[in-house]
């Protein structure tokens, strides 16, 4: 089960005439409409807007996304032939099946009124629920009238907390790994994996995208981590879970080579240019510096000398000699030490 922690809101119908009543909820409801687009592709008008009221049913069983009936109508007015004003009122009802961002995601047109019961409240496996509210009592909470302004509403809760947390070595790093709370693991949208140092000196904070329950991150070698991790979806993000105790050895892998380097003049030429990509193996431990080596390529002995310079950035700039074709190279370097040089770029000389 989700948690679900019950307070009371007061949340203002949106319909002209409609009133507010009180929902137990954990969260912010939504209401649950279709699209001003959605309505006049169905009625194929619309006369100074459309009206919508709206049934909440429920949790369609074979997907779990809440459900419900919406009655759109429009009214368009004018002159008719042999005078006076007619109105023609156009209208429909709709099936209609919703995301847990409340867009919706499938309708059908019906071909009259429904039945349901607009005074039920529906609670799923999750804790989230779907109820709907209307302006008047009597006949209204136990059929269905276009005149009594109905509002349906989705209220969805946060995940649990996901549970099981570990951390094992890898090749690149830790891989951190959790299990999500299965009544909403088909519905998470991220996770985030929080590594607290002992000494709270450097938290590392890294999110993961989609349903993915393991990820690798960097730690520092020789520390002690306490690492925990939250889940989100739609509606919102679970507490963190309870966190995992480890203790890095000394690192062992070094980074691999720097990618897509790229050297160019700047500025109308006198400055060096260099810029990379992070390793695809990023070793053990986190990368600390690189090193960049740049020299004259095939150069005759007046040439000016070559260099190396240490930076944390994946770039370098710096005044040079244009008049010399360059050759550059970098490597990357972690608490294992120094990784592999990446492929050499020689830039042209400008003459």
């Amino acid at each position: 089960m989700r948690r679900f922690t019950f307070g009371i809101l007061v949340t203002a119908c949106l319909l002209i005439g409609a009133v507010p009543i009180t929902q137990a909820t954990s969260g912010t409801p939504v209401q649950l409409v279709v699209s001003q687009s959605t309505a006049f592709a169905v009625l194929g008008h619309s006369c100074g807007g459309i009206q919508e009221q709206s049934i909440a049913t429920g949790f369609k069983a074979t997907t779990g996304y809440p459900k419900g009936f919406v009655y759109v109508q429009t009214r368009c007015g004018g002159s008719g032939r042999g005078g006076g004003y007619h109105v023609t009122t156009y209208s429909a009802w709709l099936s209609v099946m919703w995301g847990w961002d409340a867009s919706v995601r499938k309708y059908t047109v019906l071909t009259g009124a429904p039945a349901a019961n607009p005074s039920k409240t529906y609670t799923d496996a999750h804790g989230d629920q779907a109820y709907t509210t209307f302006n008047l009592t009597g006949t209204c909470a136990t059929t269905i009238s276009t005149t009594c302004a109905y509002h349906g509403w989705l209220l969805a809760s946060a995940p649990n907390a996901p549970t099981g947390v570990s951390v094992t070595k890898a090749t690149n790093g830790y891989l951190v790994s959790w299990t999500p709370d299965p009544n909403t693991a088909a519905i998470i949208t991220g996770s985030t994996i929080t590594a607290t140092p002992d000494d709270a000196s450097a938290v590392i904070v890294a999110p993961v995208a989609g349903k993915a329950s393991s990820a690798t991150v960097e730690l520092a070698p020789n520390t002690t981590y306490n690492v925990s991790v939250t889940n989100t979806d739609a509606a919102g993000t679970s507490a963190p879970s309870d966190p995992f105790l480890i203790t890095t050895g000394a690192a062992t892998t070094v980074p691999g080579a720097p990618g897509s380097l790229a050297v160019k003049w700047l500025n109308n030429y006198p400055t060096l240019d260099a810029t990379w990509a992070v390793p695809a193996v990023p070793g053990d431990s986190p990368i600390d510096q690189y090193q960049v080596h740049a020299a004259p390529y095939d150069a005759d002995a007046g040439a000016p000398p070559a260099f190396d310079a240490y930076v944390i950035a994946t770039s370098f700039s710096q005044s040079e000699d244009y008049s010399y074709d360059w050759a550059v190279k970098v490597r990357a370097h972690n608490a294992a030490g120094w990784g592999a040089w990446s492929v050499q770029v020689v830039v042209l000389a400008v003459n």
